[in-house]
């Protein structure tokens, strides 16, 4: 293995070696027409010789011509060739047209190779560099959003270094994973996706139906995300820096609260109704009421604080229950301001890329820092990749790609409803409540310790035992906690390719991922929730490791008219992953983490999972005149997850098109491509929840003192076999007036052997047992549309648009029950995501209950909690209420528009992002409008809540205690539509006659906004945080500012 990595370097090197030739250089940019995209790759040819060389990945180009040369010919796969004069020029910028006559030589990656796009029977969406590099994102996933149909993404949050999830054409499994399958130069990827720098990828293939995802057969069934990595182009080195820095704070802004002042008459008023036992009436000893919560909303049954210069009982005018006119404030700290920063992002890259005749390499190098928006939070990387080509024979040719990175995430904190989340904890907050600790004139306390100012804990021995979060503070605890991940990751793909027997071709490839993460999680042994253990650190090292080796025979033949593609190949896939952790407590020292310095092991554990894949594989694609097509394919799995009677599984395709506009029949000229085309198969779904799903398992640590015990968890199920989708598609591709292009589909699939965990009787000991038994559907159309508006030399303008609507449906339940899982209940009719909810009525308008629908049969007209407004019946018992479906989280239409401008050396893109329809559950906003929780903040809405002067508001009344008007209900589900300003990217690329000058083809400088403006119906909602449509208490959403600097050597 040594000697094979010192022969790559050693070539490595010698390629770097090549000098160029001296003589008149000629430099510029080849761009298509419409986007005005750099086109790389592009031949540039001195006319009547061979000297010449390519575009590189921005487009550009420097030749050197002899003194007597005249004209340049570029061409392009695709485009019309263009021929232009050189005359005394240094510098020439070409804008190539597309050809529709060439549109069969646009090739296409799909699984084990390449295909023409004209020839192709499946469906498929590409995006390019172009596309990527204009959004500055850490990872790929999220570029998606927008560009493609067919997808649904989450927005992944903005945890610094995070991924976005994604959906293919619905939601494929109910317990099963829905993910689509990543792979990576033809090796399917087993890393983490935000470790492969965006810089180095050419493009991304999503393929959606089973004509083209079905030959990766088991673990194909939602789909495939196909990318490929840059590689060089023959001519002289071209070297690339992109150099970014960016800003980022909040796309979506917290929910507007209440200050303190407001908040200290709503307690107070939450009090005076809570000693009322409901809402002021004249029966009732309204003024009594009011001066017991005057005497005690500051006292320890209460507030406890009082950020006011007068006395805790003087605070609120128990006459009137406003704040009391002499009242001032003695502080006004901010949790938010002091918890939170605006964040710095830093990406930097380099790439050397060239080749020969026969050769060609790229090489790379990037770093990436992103500071979190919380303080203590960031993410790093270090990221390198070597990619080498060489044709070593006529008849051998091989390649390596190899990939490494170290990365580390900070501060991985946000998540839950912990009080070591900083978004959590300064949501709820109250505004009285402060950051520092203040003495009764409201001045600073100094740290009689650490000197400075003493920050306030929420304890009894400060400024009182604080109802919301007592004996925390985040600003002083996130500074002495440590909650850390650092990665290392590295890829190596080689293959070898030998042709022979002029129509066969072998290629054998191996692929392998290597990951470790080592995770830190440490609680400071002063202050917070590990104070009384004087410390807690809990050590884990995950290790996993990943191998795909296959053989792959191609066979092509072309007979006159009649084309054939045969090939046959064999697969073997291996994961393994092995974990350890370890937790001590007891630190006698701070500013250590280390388990050696804490003196009591409290847990210690470590686990193993090895996974295994073997399959088979086949495939037929055949074509007559160009015009009728037809595939076939065909794949054998055999997967260590099921047993071994049970583990193969058999999936397929077939797939058939015409190209109408290629029958002598249509002749007419405005029709540049018109294709039908159609497909049907079947892919497997592996990806259950363990390795080991099938075989009857144990629960360890059911330990009796120091006798070690455990319980059966799970029954053995033998005869589980693969989920698994079939699919169809139906879909035109066209292009009209060489102008107006786009595809239009219908596709439908049905998920079935759904697994689900089903109870046994209990005289067999009531344990579940999984089974293969659920249906599920989803059926929907998608549209993508491009338009060339205006195509000049100095202007284009091109206008982008893709839609996708989807219906989900569950057919199979376990025994037909349905199945209630928080706000859902799986049920056979209805879509996995449906709201099965009480419904909120409103408010009553003679005391302020909150009322919900419920069941006529229920009400009793001698019980206060029912009563009849109309023809409903209401109860003011959440208890009492009536469930039933409302509406679901999937949206009925999501989609992205772009826009794409050129004029001379400026170019402008805007990407629009949007949802229609659909619903979110807003639960977040719900823990803000509460009856009267202590310490708890309230939303801004609660200033109109139902008083007796205010008889009209559809908020409740304020009452501390009631625990049975509220709860999860339709009351807090909202329309979860929005549009995003996904992005806009403004660029200007200096004129060749200047950059020449210094040594620089092509420098581009550009400022790019990421996510802009979000619109959403409840400001501080964020409707695409999750596919269920609920909210969590997560990172928000970033916007991100960027200076950048493209110059290419």
């Amino acid at each position: 293995m040594k000697k094979v990595l010192l022969l790559n370097f050693l070539f490595l090197f010698a390629l770097l070696g090549q000098v160029a030739a001296q003589s008149r250089t000629i430099t510029g940019k080849v761009t298509g027409a419409g986007d005005g995209a750099p086109l790389p790759g592009v031949s540039v040819v001195v006319k009547g010789t061979t000297t010449g060389t390519a575009t590189n990945a921005d487009g550009s180009f420097s030749v050197n011509v002899p003194d007597n040369a005249n004209t340049l010919v570029f061409r392009y796969i695709g485009y019309v060739a263009k021929e232009v004069a050189i005359g005394a020029n240094t510098s020439i910028n070409v804008t190539l047209d597309i050809d529709s006559q060439q549109l069969s030589e646009v090739v296409i990656q799909v699984p084990y190779g390449t295909v023409a796009k004209t020839a192709f029977t499946g469906a498929e969406s590409t995006i390019t560099t172009r596309a990527i590099e204009r959004q500055q994102v850490t990872s790929v996933t999220r570029v998606l959003e927008g560009l493609v149909p067919g997808i649904q993404t989450t927005n992944g949050g903005g945890t610094p270094g995070s991924n976005a999830s994604v959906r293919i054409r619905g939601i494929g499994s109910i317990n099963s994973s829905s993910e689509p399958l990543y792979v990576v130069d033809g090796v399917p990827f087993s890393g983490t996706l935000q470790s492969i720098s965006t810089d180095d990828i050419a493009s991304v293939t999503v393929l959606k139906d089973a004509a083209a995802a079905a030959l990766y057969g088991s673990r194909a069934a939602n789909g495939v995300i196909m990318i490929t990595t840059k590689r060089g182009k023959t001519g002289k080195p071209s070297i690339a820096v992109n150099l970014r820095r960016g800003v980022s704070d909040r796309a979506i802004k917290e929910y507007e609260r209440v200050n303190a002042q407001e908040y200290y008459e709503l307690m107070w008023e939450a009090m005076r109704n809570a000693k009322l036992g409901g809402a002021p009436s004249a029966d009732k000893d309204v003024a009594g009421a009011n001066q017991f919560a005057s005497d005690n909303i500051a006292g320890g049954n209460g507030l406890v604080y009082n950020p006011f210069n007068v006395a805790g009982n003087q605070v609120i005018d128990a006459a009137t229950g406003r704040l009391n006119p002499n009242a001032r404030l003695l502080y006004n700290d901010s949790w938010a301001d002091e918890l939170f920063q605006q964040s710095n992002r830093t990406d930097v890259n380099m790439n050397v890329s060239g080749g020969a005749e026969k050769s060609d390499y790229y090489l790379s190098v990037g770093y990436i820092k992103e500071d979190g928006i919380a303080k203590f939070s960031g993410y790093d990387r270090v990221n390198a990749r070597a990619s080498i080509n060489t044709q070593v024979t006529d008849w051998l040719k091989s390649g390596i790609n190899i990939a490494g990175n170290m990365s580390e995430n900070q501060g991985s904190f946000a998540t839950g409803t912990a009080t070591s989340n900083p978004f959590y904890y300064s949501r709820y907050m109250g505004p009285i409540y402060p950051v520092w600790q203040r003495d009764g004139e409201g001045n600073f306390v100094t740290d009689p310790i650490r000197g400075g100012n003493a920050l306030d804990w929420g304890n009894a021995n400060q400024m009182g035992a604080r109802p919301y979060a007592p004996n925390s503070n985040l600003l002083g605890t996130l500074a002495l906690d440590e909650n850390s991940i650092r990665r290392s990751e590295a890829t190596v793909n080689t293959y070898a390719e030998v042709k022979f027997l002029e129509d066969f071709t072998f290629k054998t490839t191996f692929g392998g991922n290597y990951y470790n993460g080592f995770s830190t999680g440490y609680q400071n042994s002063q202050f917070g929730d590990a104070q009384n253990v004087s410390g807690r650190s809990t050590k884990s090292d995950t290790r996993t490791t990943s191998y795909t080796f296959n053989q792959v025979l191609t066979w092509n033949k072309q007979f006159g008219s009649h084309s054939l593609r045969a090939l046959a190949g064999h697969e073997n896939y291996e994961y393994e992953s092995r974990n350890v952790s370890a937790t001590r407590t007891g630190f006698a020292f701070p500013g250590t983490t280390e388990l050696g310095a804490a003196a009591t092991i409290t847990g210690g554990t470590s686990s193993f999972a090895d996974h295994k894949i073997e399959s088979y594989f086949s495939q037929l694609n055949y074509s007559l005149s160009d015009k009728y097509l037809a595939s076939a394919s065909f794949r054998r799995d055999g997967s260590s997850r099921f047993y071994k009677d049970s583990r193969w599984g058999n999936f397929y395709s077939i797939g058939a098109g015409w190209r109408i506009s290629e029958e002598d029949f249509l002749s007419a000229e405005w029709v540049d491509e018109l294709k039908l085309r159609g497909s049907y198969g079947e892919q497997g779904n592996e990806a259950t929840d363990s390795y080991y799903q099938w075989q009857g398992l144990y629960s360890l640590g059911w330990n009796n003192v120091n006798a070690p015990g455990a319980i059966v968890s799970s029954l053995p199920a033998p005869e589980l076999i693969w989920e698994s989708n079939a699919n169809f598609n139906v879909g035109a591709d066209f292009r009209f007036f060489n102008k107006v292009e786009g595809t239009v589909e219908y596709f439908q699939r049905i998920s079935s052997n759904l697994l689900f965990a089903v109870p046994t009787p209990y005289s067999t000991g009531g344990l579940d047992m999984w089974q293969n038994i659920g249906t599920m559907s989803n059926n929907g159309w998608e549209l993508q549309l491009g338009y060339n508006a205006v195509s000049t030399g100095d202007f284009d303008w091109r206008m982008d648009v893709n839609l996708t609507s989807y219906k989900n449906k569950i057919k199979t339940m376990p025994n037909g029950d349905p199945i209630i899982s928080g706000t859902k209940r799986l049920a056979e009719g209805k879509d996995i995501y449906a709201f099965w909810l009480r419904e909120y009525y409103g408010v009553d308008p003679s005391n302020g209950d909150a009322l919900y629908r419920t069941d006529r049969t229920l009400y009793k007209p001698d019980n206060a909690a029912y009563q009849i407004i109309g023809q409903d019946t209401v109860t003011n018992n959440i208890n009492n209420a009536s469930y039933a479906y409302h509406g679901s989280a999937i949206p009925d239409l999501i989609g992205g528009f772009t826009n794409s401008f050129r004029y001379k050396g400026f170019d402008l893109a805007v990407l629009l992002t949007f949802q229609a329809g659909g619903k979110f559950y807003d639960g977040n906003y719900a823990g803000l409008m509460h009856r009267g929780t202590y310490g708890t903040h309230f939303a801004k809405e609660m200033l109109n809540r139902w008083t007796p002067e205010n008889t009209t508001s559809d908020v409740p009344r304020l009452q501390q205690g009631l625990a049975t008007q509220d709860g999860i209900s339709t009351r807090w589900l909202y329309d979860a539509s929005y549009l995003n300003i996904k992005n806009i990217n403004l660029g200007y690329t200096l004129p060749n006659t200047l950059t020449s000058r210094v040594g620089v083809n092509n420098m581009r400088a550009f400022v790019s906004v990421d996510n802009a403006k979000i619109f959403t119906k409840n400001e501080g909602m964020d409707p695409q945080r999750s596919f269920t449509g609920t909210s969590d208490f997560t990172y928000p959403v970033m916007r991100t500012f960027t200076l950048g600097l493209n110059a290419n050597f």
